[in-house]
């Protein structure tokens, strides 16, 4: 069997992965909340990254202090900052709605790129903002005549939430790239991204006095929670794993696909926690259809 098969199984298996995460992480914030949800998911990929990760490659990390500098970058924007605003989107909103929002993130990436590194605009970028934009419209319009758990907040200000943690999942890539131009294995670079992170995160709570105990994490949806950290760091592993041995513009496509898995899974798993319209789905299609036109022009 080619690389290039075994990079697309990968590919698959991390998509449905993607989608998993969102299903359970809906299911466990109807007891628990968005902070434990990220605490347990953190101690996920610690247990079965970092450690591995540190045993295997032992002494040769091959970790520069640039390459230190922009993996911690990567761990508090990708992991603290994203993570934790996707996770509360899909709070407040569903995972339905929030997963398609999450994959704007090439559009981001585009735009951060032609405003900052002045890349011109083709027609590929055009028809792919485009594209995304006109399904965010729809999950928009469509969150404004549904039921969803959006109080009196406008469904403007509802999309800040997954919008932002879609830019900061769109600008971590650029961070971890500079890091493996230093020479890093992969793997380090993900154990440092995912210990920076968790470092981070529990310091903050700690500071603000929120840290939670044990107890308190996982007698509300641990079982969730833990489901929604193995299947993410799955994820990780199923990724990094693909990458390796086929070409970014094979797998990323695959893996923006999860938005309508998720939808599939909401659909038949979810009906009683949140309505899946046609709307929904037709505005997963037409965000996953720009993304992937964004991310193909972009690894040309």
């Amino acid at each position: 069997m080619s690389a290039t098969f075994v990079g697309i199984g990968l590919a698959m298996a991390g998509a449905i992965c993607l989608a998993l995460q969102a299903i359970f992480i809906r299911i466990g914030t109807d007891e628990g909340g968005v902070i434990d949800a990220l605490l347990v998911v953190l101690a996920s990929n610690i247990l079965f990254v970092v450690v591995p990760v540190t045993i295997y490659y032992y002494p040769a990390y091959q970790v520069t202090v640039f390459s230190l500098i922009v993996f911690i970058a990567a761990g508090i924007t990708g992991t603290v900052l994203a993570r934790s605003l996707y996770y509360l989107s899909i709070e407040r909103i569903g995972a339905s709605r929030t997963e398609p929002i999450k994959s704007s993130q090439p559009l981001h990436a585009t735009i951060v790129a032609i405003f900052v590194l002045s890349e011109p605009v083709t027609f590929e970028h055009f028809l792919g903002i485009v594209l995304i934009t006109t399904g965010i419209i729809l999950v928009s319009t469509e969150i404004t005549s549904s039921q969803a758990k959006v109080s009196d907040t406008s469904s403007a200000m509802i999309l800040i939430v997954p919008l932002t943690s879609a830019f900061f999942f769109g600008i971590e890539p650029s961070f971890v790239k500079l890091g493996f131009q230093e020479g890093t294995p992969v793997y380090v670079g993900l154990a440092i991204k995912v210990l920076a992170a968790s470092i981070g995160f529990l310091g903050y709570l700690w500071f603000v006095d929120r840290l939670p105990t044990l107890r308190s994490v996982l007698q509300a949806s641990g079982r969730w929670y833990i489901a929604a950290g193995l299947v993410n760091t799955g994820f990780l592993y199923a990724y990094y794993m693909a990458l390796e041995r086929t070409a970014v513009s094979i797998v990323v496509p695959i893996v923006q696909t999860s938005p309508l898995l998720v939808a599939f899974v909401a659909y038949l798993a979810l009906s009683h926690r949140e309505q899946v319209t046609r709307q929904t789905m037709a505005a997963a299609g037409v965000i996953v259809v720009g993304a992937i036109i964004i991310t193909l022009y972009g690894s040309t």
